[in-house]
């Protein structure tokens, strides 16, 4: 073998050599709380996108940034908003967010974000905080922000979330840990929520020593004496989706309030009669979807209207089936063939009695307080044979 053989062949050795020690040194660990953006010179390949373990990265080949997919925060303190009254208020509030975990989003926030360290993002998340969150506030009372503070800051999910996904970010958490004013408004807004408040819990302890063993009924008399929605509220509760498959929404909760007047009985005795019923959607599933299909195309409104007139009419329907002295001899027997007559048809509608109270119930001939007098002397009677 000649020199230059000898020569080469200790060339291609070092370079061997130096390659097997450059080798490891081209590779980038990826930590587990990031991830890779990785791009080609030029730009001429699809961006590629890898998570933990090690990626070889070619100088002047290949472009890199690592995106921490840890939680951001952003805190505003007290900066002043105009409500829709235009009361200035002071927010002390504290945003949560993240780079989402969906492909997609980490694309955009990497192109969006790349070569920026957390901080840099939060500065440029804060101004989407910052408008969406003065965009929220001037569409609300001071009151309605005070009052209802969970609807509030579903509004602001709703209205930020949006503006987030754009740069490949999602609201994680958002609270609001003060709210100040210069005029006395909020501690208005505050005393007015505690004198609500107040009321119904003192509603809901009248309420539990008068139906102990009916939870369902409290608390549906409960919001109904409280002027509260009943079920969900679209509008309090922005994330709440419709059904899509089911075009037909049975209300889960309607009170209706009836005062009847000159009900005939049985023995054609005219009564006054108020009642409050509460219907809702039924619990068979069978019964359900019947009712689905035959309010096809109904809305809402029109369903309750139905329900309203189908219990106004076979109510009266039950009346005309039994005497005054039916109704006073077992007040319990007497709702319960109330309810299953007006039960019987809203099966057709899908929907159900839930409770069923009879609030009062006169004649203006006097005939009940005569059939009381009546039932009480009988029953006087046969206690006194019992001796």
């Amino acid at each position: 073998m000649d020199v230059w053989g000898i020569v080469l062949i200790f060339a291609i050795a070092f370079m061997a050599g130096v390659a097997l020690l450059l080798i490891p040194s081209l590779y980038v660990t990826i930590p587990s709380s990031e991830v890779m953006f990785r791009t080609t010179r030029g730009g001429k390949n699809e961006p590629s996108l890898f998570e933990e373990g090690r990626v070889l990265i070619i100088p002047l080949y290949h472009r890199y940034s690592l995106l921490g997919m840890h939680p951001m925060k952003v805190f505003f303190n007290h900066p002043t908003f105009l409500d829709k009254n235009n009361i200035r208020l002071k927010i002390k509030i504290y945003f949560t967010f993240a780079i989402s975990d969906e492909h997609a989003s980490i694309l955009i926030a990497a192109r969006k974000f790349a070569g920026l360290n957390s901080s840099q993002i939060e500065e440029i998340a804060s101004e989407i905080f910052l408008g969406e969150l003065r965009n929220t506030v001037s569409v609300r009372s001071v009151e309605q922000i005070i009052e209802h503070r969970d609807s509030f800051v579903d509004l602001l999910y709703r209205n930020i979330d949006p503006e987030l996904n754009k740069s490949g970010l999602y609201l994680m958490n958002c609270t609001i840990a003060d709210i100040t004013d210069d005029s006395g408004h909020v501690e208005g807004a505050i005393a007015k929520k505690q004198a609500k408040d107040a009321e119904r819990e003192k509603v809901k302890s009248e309420l539990t020593d008068r139906y102990p063993h009916n939870s369902e009924l409290r608390e549906l008399l409960q919001r109904e004496l409280s002027n509260e929605p009943l079920g969900n509220d679209t509008n309090e509760n922005p994330r709440s989706t419709p059904n899509q498959e089911n075009p037909v929404e049975i209300p889960q909760h309607v009170i209706f309030k009836f005062d009847f007047k000159d009900m005939p009985t049985k023995q054609d005795i005219l009564l006054n009669i108020d009642i409050n019923i509460a219907v809702g959607a039924s619990k068979d599933q069978l019964f359900l979807q019947n009712g689905m299909k035959a309010l096809s195309g109904r809305s809402p409104l029109e369903i309750e209207q139905i329900a309203r007139d189908m219990v106004s009419q076979d109510f009266a329907s039950a009346i005309e089936m039994i005497t005054i002295e039916d109704i006073n001899r077992n007040r319990e027997w007497f709702l319960k063939h109330c309810a299953d007559i007006v039960g019987e048809r809203l099966k057709e509608i899908g929907m159900d009695v839930v409770f069923f109270k009879v609030i009062d119930i006169t004649d203006d001939s006097g005939w009940i307080e005569r059939a009381g007098q009546r039932a009480l002397a009988e029953a006087q009677r046969n206690k006194e044979r019992t001796k």
